[in-house]
């Protein structure tokens, strides 16, 4: 039994119906996106389509937390 022989077989157990193609502008994704589309067109599935966006602040932001007055703090108690 050949590789392709064996692709096709299994194939048949297992069919496409959906595709998420999460599109980020970046070449890499629409090129994804290029064979996503040859996948639906085959499959006859159904492309689920995404639009990244990159947030404006960093992951791990933080704001500092404010000092308190030492000496404030200890005549409070």
């Amino acid at each position: 039994m050949t590789t392709e022989t064996k692709a096709t077989e299994d194939r048949s157990k297992v069919r496409i119906r959906n595709i998420l193609v999460p599109v980020d502008g970046s070449e890499y994704s629409l090129n994804a996106a290029k064979y996503a589309i040859k996948i639906v067109k085959y499959e006859n599935a159904h492309p689920l389509r995404i639009h990244i966006i990159t947030p404006l602040i960093p992951y791990g932001y933080s704001t500092s937390i404010p000092k308190t007055d030492k000496s404030h703090a200890d005549n409070q108690g």
